[in-house]
């Protein structure tokens, strides 16, 4: 059993002494005859991704909910008034470790050192792999990324829009103080 705050998976181990082949691979129980490093560490990266994976698949459903939120209250309100820059660009920041974290340390889909050099070692990481289907749930999660990312980029091109109307309103004040100085300057010269 792999364990990271509160998440969890479970997977059977049994040792079998006089079992006629290395390992033999069932749903839900991994047999072996004997426990050697090379099958530990397998068994327990693979249980690790898992884990992980479990975690990073709640944090996106958090920042999913978050978004969320965010757009029925666009609906509601009609407008972008409610949208709080500084949070939106922590959820930018948290959306982009999170994708840095899954990319460089838990490595999906990299095999596992001791399944390149050991043939044993590697059917017990394809089979662990398979069986706690870690390729579709990373899939499933990278649709999640890519539309945390997608709302991201859209409430940014909001904040960014608003920010253009508003220098622009703020240049056609100026433009509108600057030519009413120039014809109090002409009316006060010719009068």
């Amino acid at each position: 059993a792999a364990l990271t705050a509160g998440y969890t998976v479970l997977y059977a181990l049994a040792l079998v002494p006089d079992l006629p082949t290395w390992s033999q691979l069932e749903p839900d129980c991994v047999r072996l005859r004997s426990l050697d490093l090379p099958a530990l560490q397998v068994i327990a990266a693979v249980l690790a991704q898992s884990v992980a994976l479990d975690f990073y698949a709640a944090h996106v459903e958090r920042t999913l909910e978050t978004f969320l939120a965010l757009n029925q209250e666009m609906v509601a309100a009609g407008d972008v008034g409610g949208i709080d820059k500084p949070r939106l660009l922590r959820l930018v920041a948290e959306n982009n470790t999170v994708m840095a974290e899954i990319v460089s340390k838990l490595g999906v889909h990299e095999r596992h050192d001791v399944a390149w050099r050991d043939p044993a070692a590697g059917r017990v990481w394809e089979f662990l792999r398979a069986e706690l289907e870690l390729a579709p749930r990373f899939r499933t999660l990278d649709m999640k990324f890519n539309l945390v990312q997608d709302n991201l980029k859209y409430f940014l091109e909001i904040l960014q829009a608003r920010k253009s109307d508003s220098l622009e309103w703020t240049i056609i004040v100026l433009i509108g103080l600057e030519i009413c100085l120039t014809v109090y300057e002409l009316a006060s010269k010719v009068g």
